[in-house]
């Protein structure tokens, strides 16, 4: 344990705390604050008072997923920051996902669809969002085609595509309306109904690995068709959620002579040479249909796929790796990842839904949900094609506890109260001389945190997990650390889990959890604040969990909501409490500390007198400065709290990338754009942390 001096004595000695000279507090705190910020924020004042030092800000908008009939429901939405997926949210009955976001400068936040034909990545800008995700083409059937003829003229061989045993025989039309690209002829196309969509999205979402969210689709044998009667075929486009230009061909065989190796196959039919979408490295639209041909009973047809197989129209595909409808024949080593293909039927429709997987799934670089190429088959009769043993799809997701969120997708299926988790992260920094200002360099204590919350279906906060690692640690004073929530108060709390068995709650009023009485190094001082001084990348971490009982959707108990604070023991079970600017002190804080040294806190409605421009707090003296009249003046409570008559605070509420900087460096040094951060209250530089003065900060 550090050594640490009574708090009726320690204010005549907190500057050993921040400074590491004999420079007198008040001369030294009084010089960082002249020469860096009055000078240059005179013109600003009522903008830096106004300013809370808090780079995290709470947006909310709606997510509205629609199709090709209108609204969907149950549709996943997932939140990103750059690559870290944040959240993961369901659209309710009206094809809206409410959310809440904690928004800091640095964030790159999107939101990503993708469901079939309604897929891709939408930024969010900007507070109030609203964003529509609807199909980013029209279908087949609702645009203009050159050819609705079918020609296909006989599986004779008429050109090689030069990889292996692959052949074409289709006629192909030059289509202006598709952005230039060479389609095959096309038939007559299909529909795709919202439901049906939604079906198979329901059977193999996208990054759900197959395995784990429909097994059955995984079953031993192969998944290729099979005639029982003789009938006509046709292959239909759905969907691709590949980066590649696929190549998706057709073979056929029968009981007799089933393909053991892929030389036994004689012929590869080109079926689709470049299986993408319009305006994603092709021209397909869906409900694209092409006919693959008349064939007896008996005949089973197989599919085979390039990986990135295209080229340019009509000449020879990639020599890449091609992956068949019998598992035997593709090139895995792992011989539980032989299969790269699933089948299912829609019994409503009487169409046979076929998946690829096109990547590699032995290496580990697959995200194993087969959807990177999605097509159907359906044949003339309908009864044609032998349906025994095929998985049926999913019209339906099942949700058991009915809180508006599928089991595969649910944190917890049977417990309506938790659904979806969303993480948040930030980064704390104090100056630890309060009630003096000390030598800001915002080091004395630097916390990173991670917030997880726990959400019903519907969007409320039942649960949070927080965890807290000490960065540094440059001070002597032997500080502890706890947090508190705005709007959170003791009775709303429930199931209190630290991970130290030296925390504490305090529920009497409003709810704090005390996470250590001296968060540190085990004694160790000055850590992580000099780049000569003392190292360590072995982080003190602590942790609280928490439920909790009575929120509201419009809850938030992260981000600008976090109150976060140091603080050193004082007599009587009190505390000397540095808090954010703007935020409340405990029901436990010293208040003999309040309003006194650089403070200008007031907690409590005072009568100031003349008498008392001597005597009263420093805090009395700048508020009845502005406010006096006359003999007397009362001086109401303000909420303006842990600030200096100038503005600044003794703690800031920034992005978890900032580092902090070095001892005895003034922030304001180490970030010169800072400076214009705080006087436009916010609204310039908002990236200041991006621009780092050379050798003033800690890596």
């Amino acid at each position: 344990m550090k050594n640490f001096p009574s708090f009726a004595i320690a204010l005549s000695i907190l500057f050993a705390s921040c400074q590491r000279d004999n420079t007198n507090i008040d001369e030294k705190a009084t010089d960082t604050i002249e020469r860096n910020a009055v000078d240059n924020f005179n013109a600003s004042e009522d903008e830096i008072r106004a300013f809370d030092f808090n780079q995290h800000s709470t947006w909310n908008g709606i997510v509205h997923v629609q199709g090709y009939d209108g609204p969907i429901s149950g549709i996943p939405i997932q939140l990103f920051d750059k690559k870290v997926l944040l959240e993961t949210g369901w659209t309710d009955a009206n094809g809206d996902w409410h959310i809440k976001i904690n928004h800091t400068a640095s964030m790159d936040l999107k939101v990503v669809s993708q469901m079939p034909t309604i897929s891709g990545t939408y930024p969010i800008f900007h507070d109030d969002f609203n964003i529509t995700i609807a199909p980013t083409t029209v279908q087949s059937s609702q645009h203009s085609t050159a050819s609705t003829s079918s020609t296909k003229t006989g599986q004779a061989t008429v050109t090689s595509r030069g990889h292996t045993n692959w052949y074409d025989d289709r006629t192909y039309v030059y289509n202006a309306n598709r952005d230039g690209q060479i389609l095959p002829t096309l038939a007559a196309p299909d529909t795709l109904t919202d439901d049906f969509l939604t079906s198979i999205a329901n059977s193999v979402p996208e990054q759900y690995p197959v395995g784990i969210n429909n097994p059955s689709l995984l079953a031993e044998g192969s998944t290729s068709l099979h005639l029982i009667e003789a009938g006509d075929v046709w292959m239909t486009f759905v969907n691709e959620g590949a980066g590649f230009k696929n190549t998706i061909g057709v073979f056929i065989y029968d009981d007799q002579n089933v393909p053991s190796t892929t030389s036994d196959i004689d012929t590869i039919w080109t079926a689709f040479e470049n299986f993408s979408a319009l305006y994603s490295g092709g021209g397909l639209l869906p409900g694209d249909k092409i006919y693959i041909g008349s064939y007896p009973a008996g005949t089973y047809i197989g599919f085979a796929l390039i990986a990135n197989g295209y080229n340019s129209n009509l000449t020879n595909f990639k020599t890449n790796n091609t992956y068949y409808s019998i598992p035997a024949l593709n090139p895995e080593s792992n011989p539980d990842k032989l299969q790269h293909n699933i089948l299912l039927f829609d019994d409503q429709e009487q169409r046979f839904v076929i998946g690829f997987e096109d990547l590699h799934r032995s290496s580990g670089t697959s995200d194993e949900d087969f959807n990177d190429a999605l097509f159907f088959c359906s044949s003339n009769p309908p009864t044609a094609l032998d349906t025994s043993g095929v998985t049926e799809i999913i019209d339906e997701l099942l949700d058991s506890d009915y809180d508006g969120v599928p089991d595969m997708g649910d944190i917890a299926p049977n417990d309506p109260d938790y659904a979806t988790t969303y993480l948040t992260q930030g980064k704390l920094m104090f100056e630890d001389l309060y009630p003096y200002l000390g030598d800001y360099d915002f080091n004395d204590m630097v916390v990173a945190y991670e917030a997880v919350a726990w959400k019903s279906g519907t969007g409320i906060t039942n649960k949070m997990e927080f965890s807290f690692q000490l960065k540094a640690d440059g001070g002597t004073l032997e500080n502890g650390f706890a947090l508190s929530i705005d709007g959170l108060d003791g009775q709303m709390v429930s199931n209190v889990v630290f991970s130290d068995e030296q925390s504490s709650f305090e529920g009497e009023n409003e709810a704090v959890f005390v996470l250590s009485p001296d968060f540190s190094w085990s004694g160790i001082g000055m850590v992580n604040n000099e780049v000569n001084g003392n190292l360590s990348d072995q982080y003190p971490t602590l942790s609280v969990s928490f439920e909790i009982n009575g929120a509201r959707a419009s809850d938030v108990f992260w981000g600008d909501k976090l109150n976060p604070f140091i603080f050193q023991q004082t007599t009587n079970n009190l505390r000397n409490e540095i808090h954010l600017k703007y935020k409340q002190p405990s029901s436990r804080v010293a208040q003999d500390s309040i309003g006194t040294g650089d403070d200008i806190t007031l907690l409590e409605t005072i009568m100031f007198y003349e008498t008392d421009w001597t005597d009263g707090t420093n805090a009395m003296r700048y508020w009845a400065q502005s406010l006096h009249f006359g003999d007397s003046t009362l001086l109401p409570a303000t909420s303006i709290t842990y600030t200096d008559r100038n503005g600044y605070p003794w703690a800031m509420h920034l992005d978890q990338s900032v580092p902090h900087a070095l001892e005895r460096i003034l922030f304001t040094d180490a970030y010169p754009n800072f400076n214009t951060w705080i006087a436009s209250g916010g609204f310039q530089s908002t990236d200041w942390f991006t621009t780092i003065s050379t050798g003033k900060v800690f890596r």
